[in-house]
């Protein structure tokens, strides 16, 4: 079990990066519009767009993360939350950012 201090610094590491998908968001969805084909947020499955915007904020904007780490966490998630196809779709266009 963790301990409180571990689930506490987990809290603080996972606000921080929450505020900074948000921060980022409008730049994360235009990248995500000038791959996936008449892009829509609202269009796309709510978990894969989850899942993709957290990846494109850690390609674009967290340099302590390999691109290759990000997009591979991405489809592992992908696979256990998402649909069938949502793997292969993330992967794609993960691949193109």
């Amino acid at each position: 079990h963790a301990s409180s201090a571990e689930i506490s610094i987990f809290r603080k590491e996972t606000q921080s990066l929450v505020q900074n998908i948000l921060n980022y968001k409008a730049a994360i969805d235009e990248s995500l519009a000038k791959v996936i084909e008449n892009y829509a947020p609202e269009r796309v499955d709510p978990v894969d767009r989850a899942i993709m915007r957290l990846a494109t904020y850690e390609i674009k904007h967290d340099d302590d993360i390999p691109r290759a780490v990000s997009i591979n966490e991405a489809i592992e998630i992908a696979k256990k939350f998402g649909t069938t196809e949502s793997a292969r779709f993330i992967n794609g266009v993960l691949d193109a950012i």
